[in-house]
């Protein structure tokens, strides 16, 4: 802004018509302080910028219940905020959810709108799935363009009666053991001492409890240290440059060797004290070969200046303290830059997050006769508003609860990469859980954008748009017989079933894009492109038109099994083994006599009507009709249909109601709605097909042709090709059939008789009920759910957001009597 303040300026001096003899040590001066301006853009000024450019969005599901049986429906509701505040305006109106089974194939995918209110959703895990982990994936596609780690993801277990392979069959090649190390600020310094975390896993990624000895070249032992039970530990390493050190692991019977790090000469090293009695957290900086003055340091948090200042003296070291008190909750960045504003040391941590006071509360009965109404209220501490979703599962022994939520995923899990286990543990108010989220701060890497982004003056490139007021869809038109040659064309799109149509024109580059589509569900939308070929106006549809597919972002290796130690693994296995479920595949319908089904051989297309009121079937008409060499010659031996002219411009009407008598006009609010194998044509094309690929001919009038709306209110003539399947995956010039996914529409949620027949025996517990559109008002929401004639105990589960960005949560027990 401010450079192109001083171009108007110079420009406006110009044309000022006064005496001003030193008029070019003006112009001189300006174009230096333009220079200086442009080039003394603050790191504080860059990463306001980059935020402001491209914000940050977060993606939230709560999922009905944290485990499922083959046959069950998963029902989910989603929450979409702002990265920053996390209140719910967010960049982007629609969400994609994604269903991936344990081998990485998606099996299903949603489609949700926010501003049409459809943010809740279902998938059935139908009785043919493989059983084993699955995960839901959800995101924006804004998120798209930068890294997919940050996608919303969770996985759950789904088991079937009679056993289950817990884990991701195609990682069995992983190692039993990997160990990473953290050097405390980013790098080890020789002769600076320095804290490194460790984080050790399995195969499966879960954390591994191991002891290991850190050795120097010469073998002699230098440190030690001993993980938790989450994988977590650290150790204290005064590193020399002219030693390569490792760190050596027994596990299983098994000897492992991993190096560390290499040890700088030169560099920052970075300590950051934060202990759980003390209010106060202290940074300190220390330096070795390099100077610390006009070195820069920024804290941020979620993209949010909270402090930044540059040191000013040349001391070897610089020390700061903060005070938790004054901070927000949630995750913080300390970052240090060198006098040329490259990051050259980086530290987490979070605070406050055990001192997270919920907002929400149950009113409840403190037990429920079966078989009635259940009421509760939901309040909150303040007079706030918000969406919430609530599940009410049966619990039989021992309820295995979800340990994500949605305060621990907003506060935590959500700005750091990578799966984080029992996060709900690191919002507890104990020494404990204290000390090991600052091991997670320490090992658990934030790559939400790299720095050289941040601080580059070029502008990132953007592949993928939000999708703001509807879904976006684009393309490009080029010439249909040489496809790198771009055209410029109309392009219309229409839907075949009602008379919605939109119009815009191509660029330069033959490029289009029809923006804020909102289809209730999946439809069938028709593309027509024509391009003017004189001045006349004369158009021609000799056009290919090819979309920009919406490619789901790529897969990465499943690694992660659900949330379940190996004891509580072999308890639930047991529990569902022995289980007597009621399971869909095991109805079997008998009949006394054997009846063989007969299809029709002409139903070769997907078709919106049962009957047609004539069908014609080629062959019969070219084997005994003489001289038929042209499509319209077809037509004219079509009881029923009145041809007139030939060639191209040949128009076909149906006969006048009533009497037996053809119709001559040629009026075009005349002509009947064309189509080939369903998509809808132009005369013109119809008679430029070749006769012999015809199969048969439906002609529709009355209530069959009805179904297509008032484009056939003159009747419709149906034209199916030979190879329909075939002839659909062919470019036609001008047109294009393509299937739409618009917004799904969610299923009401039923609790059935199979549910009921299984509510005592399934280990995993049955949802009972399922309400994704609670609305708080003035801090208060009511609801009500049916109880079921089971007595016993029931989890209900909340999770919602208030519209100043609070997350909401609770879980509670009810007893059933």
């Amino acid at each position: 802004m401010v450079n192109v303040l001083l171009l108007v300026t110079l420009y406006n001096m110009s044309k000022l018509k006064v005496n001003r003899p030193n008029s070019s040590f003006l112009l001189f001066f300006f174009a230096q302080l333009l220079s200086t301006v442009s080039g003394s853009q603050s790191i504080d000024e860059k990463f306001k910028e980059y935020h402001e450019l491209y914000p940050n969005e977060k993606v939230y599901l709560h999922i009905s219940k944290p485990h499922f049986r083959l046959g069950e429906t998963v029902w989910f509701k989603a929450y979409i905020v702002d990265g920053s505040s996390h209140r719910p305006d967010s960049k982007s109106d629609v969400i994609t959810v994604d269903l991936i089974d344990p081998s990485g194939k998606i099996m299903s995918q949603r489609i949700l709108n926010k501003t049409h209110n459809r943010m809740d959703g279902d998938f059935d895990l139908d009785i043919s799935f493989e059983p084993g982990a699955y995960t839901i994936r959800a995101y924006t596609n804004w998120m798209r363009n930068f890294d997919h780690d940050y996608f919303y993801s969770s996985t759950f277990h789904v088991f079937r009666g009679n056993g289950l392979t817990i884990f991701d069959r195609s990682n069995n090649q992983a190692k039993d053991l990997d160990l990473a190390f953290f050097p405390e600020g980013g790098d080890l310094i020789g002769g600076m001492e320095s804290n490194v975390g460790v984080k050790s896993i399995d195969r499966w990624g879960k954390g591994i409890e191991v002891q290991g000895t850190v050795v120097d070249s010469s073998n002699r032992e230098v440190a030690s240290f001993k993980t938790n039970a989450l994988g977590f530990a650290f150790f204290t390493i005064r590193p020399q440059i002219s030693q390569q050190y490792k760190v050596r692991v027994s596990t299983s019977g098994d000897d492992y060797a991993f190096d560390l790090p290499r040890v700088l000469e030169k560099g920052f090293g970075l300590h950051l004290q934060n202990t759980f009695e003390s209010d106060s957290i202290s940074i300190h900086l220390k330096s070795v070969g390099v100077d610390l003055k006009d070195c820069s340091v920024l804290l941020h948090q979620r993209g949010i200046i909270r402090q930044s200042t540059t040191i000013q003296d040349n001391s070897p070291s610089f020390s700061m303290n903060l005070s938790k008190s004054e901070l927000d909750p949630g995750v913080y960045h300390f970052t240090v830059f060198d006098p040329g504003d490259q990051p050259v040391a980086e530290r987490l941590f979070a605070v406050n997050l055990s001192n997270y006071d919920p907002l929400a509360k149950l009113e409840k009965d403190s037990t429920y006769k079966s078989g009635t109404d259940a009421e509760a209220v939901i309040r909150t501490r303040e007079a706030i508003s918000g969406s919430v979703s609530l599940s009410v599962t049966r619990a039989n022994g021992p309820y295995y609860s979800t340990d994500q939520n949605i305060e621990n995923y907003l506060l935590l899990g959500s700005d750091l990469k990578g799966h984080i286990e029992k996060p709900s543990g690191y919002l507890k108010t104990n020494r404990e859980s204290h000390e090991s989220l600052d091991l997670l701060m320490l090992t658990q890497g934030w790559k939400r954008f790299t720095w050289n982004e941040v601080l580059s003056d070029s502008v990132k490139s953007i592949e993928y748009e939000a999708d703001v007021n509807g879904l976006v869809y684009s393309g490009r038109i080029s010439n249909f017989y040489n496809r790198k040659k771009a055209s410029e064309s109309i392009v219309s799109m229409s839907t075949i079933t009602s008379s919605t149509s939109f119009e815009t024109k191509t660029d330069g580059q033959g490029r289009f894009k029809f923006t804020n589509l909102n289809f209730p569900d999946s439809i069938e939308l028709v593309f027509e492109a024509s391009r003017k070929v004189n001045k006349k106006g004369k158009m021609k549809k000799d056009t290919y038109i090819k979309f920009d597919k919406r490619k789901s972002p790529d897969i990465p290796q499943i690694r992660l099994s659900a949330d379940l130690s190996s004891t509580t693994i072999e308890d639930l296995l047991k529990e569902v083994d022995t289980a007597d479920f009621t399971l869909l595949d095991e109805v079997v319908v008998s009949a006394r006599k054997e009846t063989k089904t007969v299809r029709d051989p002409f139903a070769k297309a997907k078709t919106i009507y049962l009957k047609p009121s004539i069908r014609i079937v080629a062959d019969s008409v070219f084997k005994y009709s003489v001289g038929v060499k042209s499509v319209a010659g077809f037509l004219r031996n079509v009881p029923g249909l009145a041809v007139i002219g030939s060639g191209p411009s040949a128009k076909v009407r149906l006969q006048g109601l009533g009497k037996q008598q053809r119709i001559v006009a040629t009026n075009e609010n005349m002509a009947p709605l064309y189509l080939i194998d369903g998509v809808p044509a132009s005369e013109p094309s119809i008679f430029s097909l070749n006769q012999f690929d015809v199969s048969y001919i439906d002609v529709l009038r009355g209530a069959e042709a009805s179904l297509y709306g008032t484009r056939a209110s003159n009747g419709i003539i149906a034209i199916y090709l030979r190879s329909a399947e075939l002839a659909k995956t062919v470019p036609r010039p001008g047109f294009l059939l393509v299937q739409f996914p618009g917004y799904y529409r969610a299923k009401k949620f039923e609790f059935t008789d199979i549910m009921k027949s299984n509510l005592s025996k399934d280990p995993l517990g049955i949802t009972v009920h399922w309400n994704p559109s609670i609305q708080l008002r003035s801090g208060a929401g009511h609801f009500k759910f049916n109880l079921p004639d089971e007595p016993g105990n029931y989890f209900v589960r909340l999770e919602g957001l208030a519209n100043d960005g609070s997350p909401l949560f609770l879980e509670e027990a009810i007893l059933v009597e």
